[in-house]
């Protein structure tokens, strides 16, 4: 089930947030989808959340995969802030994509 769907091909699956929270995912999103075209055309950006209630707190795992020119790149991380693991996320595909492409 594809709960939104962002201009540039981003799919955002599964998000449990609601309206506000998910226009600060998407803007978060977006802003990183923007560093990543600057260094490489993409096909896919999709992220992916699921909610786990640990004791009293909710936890938002996110999985992240980027369909690029020289491959792909995926990533995970599992925060109590759903903001910080997107953010982390998308700052590691960014950081894998920098990586091979100034690798050759």
């Amino acid at each position: 089930m594809v709960i939104g769907e962002l201009q540039g091909n981003i799919l955002l699956e599964k998000f449990e947030l609601d309206d506000e929270e998910m226009l600060v995912a998407r803007n978060l999103v977006g802003k990183y989808a923007e560093k990543i075209k600057r260094v490489t055309e993409y096909q896919q950006i999709k992220l992916e959340m699921r909610v786990h209630q640990k004791g009293k707190n909710k936890h938002f795992e996110i999985k992240a995969h980027l369909d690029y020119s020289r491959g792909r790149a995926v990533s995970e991380n599992q925060d109590t802030n759903p903001f910080v693991a997107i953010d982390a996320v998308m700052e590691k595909l960014l950081n894998e994509v920098n990586h091979a492409i100034n690798k050759k």
